[in-house]
């Protein structure tokens, strides 16, 4: 499998990198308002984290930063994770909306699975590394269900007909021994619907 990962200027890329270089070939492109995303040759698609820019930076005058992540999200057919600022580019792309917390969350924590979550994760909880200043507030867009929440908010959402999954965690960092098993099992998840998992 061969990743293309969109680096947002993640201060974690490297463990990025780290997760997926053992075992599979990787493109990373800085993500640049004035260069188009190119993942033609890629299998799986990652949008990192990053605190440069706002997501909802220019949003209003028609010509946001992020237009070619938004552009690559809402045309490509290949699966995407999106991590953090990640989630939040998916969930604007895809009609939803952000909030901005009173400050910046940067710990270790548990976030709460849904009914649905746990019928992909096998258990109720999972501690992971939080760090952001936004979150996703709006759960109304067509096809993304909520796999997981905190008291920030959203923590995973998922678009199974799109093979689309967004964490505001960061599975890249080990917050616990489990982590690393965690981030493909996230992954995984693209790969097995529900029904499935519910058998």
């Amino acid at each position: 499998m061969k990743f293309f990962i969109v680096d947002n200027g993640s201060l974690y890329l490297k463990h990025i990198v780290n997760r997926v270089s053992a075992n599979h070939d990787y493109i990373v492109q800085t993500y640049s308002p004035f260069e188009p995303l190119d993942a033609q040759d890629a299998d799986f698609i990652i949008l990192s984290g990053g605190m440069q820019n706002e997501v909802a930076d220019d949003l209003d005058n028609g010509d946001p930063w992020y237009r070619h992540e938004f552009d690559l999200i809402q045309r490509t057919d290949k699966p995407i994770l999106g991590i953090c600022l990640g989630l939040q580019m998916i969930a604007v792309a895809l009609g939803g909306s952000l909030s901005r917390l009173p400050s910046i969350v940067d710990t270790n924590k548990h976030v709460v699975l849904t009914s649905e979550g746990e019928a992909y994760f096998g258990q109720q909880e999972l501690y992971v590394h939080e760090r952001h200043q936004w979150v996703v507030d709006s759960a109304d867009i067509v096809g993304m269900n909520i796999l997981a929440h905190s008291n920030d908010g959203i923590e995973i959402l998922h678009y199974p007909e799109r093979n689309i999954i967004g964490t505001q965690f960061h599975p890249e960092i080990d917050a616990s021994p489990n982590s690393p098993k965690l981030f493909w099992d996230i992954l995984q998840v693209i790969e097995q619907p529900a029904e499935v998992a519910r058998a």
